[in-house]
């Protein structure tokens, strides 16, 4: 009798064992924010349960219960776009039971622990404008983007927040306010800049249809702009062995440093290019490459400006083919640089509808030959060129 009662009460002690060990403890998920940048999360329950943490359907982390309470130390990143960031933990037992929690947490605000700093005060115009960040976030390998922005004019760079501080270089191409945005990593900083003022560098240049343009643009602008004008009469970008143009377009860029460039040039053009004839699409394509290294050096890295002249119908009805095609060529550089490059699209008002046109009102507006402009005709591709600079903001 002793022996079963010793086994009855064995029995009914491991059924009890087995009753508690099968209740599974009180689940529960924690968050915090202590370290900055980074989310711990912390789950108690169940020891040898599994447990998974999600947010908005992204897994961030899984680990085993080996004791009560487990978690892990970096589990996601501040996500300052969406300050509240809500977890949800799902317990899930040896018997295939579940049990879920949740816990939610509030981020510091975006720009904490960010700082901004520019150098020089007030920037130069033409001059590097430096921009310094440091973060006490752990960021490294973060990508920001600062950005100046006045009117339509937008220039930025990128760079990556390296042990905690990155350095990004602007240089502002016209002098007056502009607005420094700085974005990346939840940092959301915007400041005013004004860029010190000086009179800007204007290089016109291009063939002999520059002459007579850059000396009516020196007087137009006396007092504003340094104009330097350059003119290599019959040249063109389809015939480098002549005048190798890109080559001088750098050299111009390095020497002369100018703020904006207005260039005329193509009524010399149509020679083959690497093969191509003039005046399919690969002609097209080729001139166009062409003609894009030599804005990209003008543009001096977004120091600088550019205004490129199309060519207006000339009287010659053979020459209207290579025309067309160096203007679709020009077209398709500027193309290349939105904002900083820009075509002068003068052919509305000296060929309205591709016909040419000798006399724009009473102005006799061309020279006998049929193709350069008159002076009287310069001075009227002068004024929309300027009112086209007004218009973008250079002047």
């Amino acid at each position: 009798m002793k022996l079963l009662a010793a086994i009855l009460t064995a029995t009914a002690l491991a059924g009890a064992l087995d009753a508690f060990a099968q209740t599974p403890a009180t689940f529960s998920l924690d968050a915090s924010v202590a370290e900055p940048g980074w989310i711990s999360l912390s789950a108690s329950g169940t020891p040898g349960a599994t447990v998974a943490i999600t947010e908005h359907s992204h897994r961030v982390a899984e680990f085993t219960l080996t004791t009560a309470t487990g978690g892990r130390h970096h589990a996601a990143p501040w996500r300052c776009t969406r300050p509240t960031q809500t977890f949800t933990a799902t317990e899930t037992l040896a018997d295939g039971s579940t049990q879920t929690a949740t816990a939610s947490v509030t981020t510091p605000a975006c720009n904490a622990g960010v700082a901004v700093s520019t150098w020089p005060q007030p920037p130069r115009v033409g001059g590097p404008l430096q921009v310094a960040v440091t973060s006490t976030r752990p960021a490294d390998g973060r990508r920001v983007v600062a950005c100046a922005v006045r009117g339509p004019s937008r220039i930025c760079h990128a760079a990556v927040l390296a042990q905690g501080s990155a350095a990004v270089k602007l240089v502002l191409p016209r002098p007056g306010i502009w607005r420094l945005h700085l974005n990346g990593y939840g940092i959301a900083s915007e400041r005013p800049v004004n860029a010190g003022r000086r009179p800007l560098t204007v290089l016109a240049t291009g063939d002999s249809e520059i002459q007579v343009l850059d000396d009516e643009m020196s007087a137009a602008l006396a007092g504003r702009a340094r104009v330097i004008g350059e003119a290599h009469i019959s040249t063109g970008l389809s015939k480098l062995g002549m005048f190798n143009w890109i080559e001088r377009a750098q050299t111009q860029a390095d020497t002369i440093h100018p703020d904006v460039t207005v260039m005329s040039i193509g009524a010399n053009d149509g020679f083959p290019i690497s093969g191509a004839q003039c005046c399919g699409q690969p002609w097209i394509d080729a001139y166009a490459a062409r003609a894009r290294q030599m804005m990209r050096a003008y543009l001096r890295h977004g120091a600088g400006r550019v205004y490129w002249f199309l060519l207006p119908t000339p009287r010659r009805a053979n020459f209207v083919p290579v025309y067309q095609a160096v203007d679709a060529g020009f077209i398709k550089a500027a193309a290349a640089f939105p904002g900083q490059a820009h075509v002068v699209d003068i052919r509305p008002i000296f060929s309205p509808g591709g016909h040419y046109r000798q006399f724009v009102g009473s102005v006799n507006a061309r020279e006998k030959d049929g193709i350069h402009l008159s002076a009287a005709g310069d001075r009227i591709a002068l004024r929309y060129l300027l009112g086209l600079m007004r218009t973008d903001g250079t002047l």
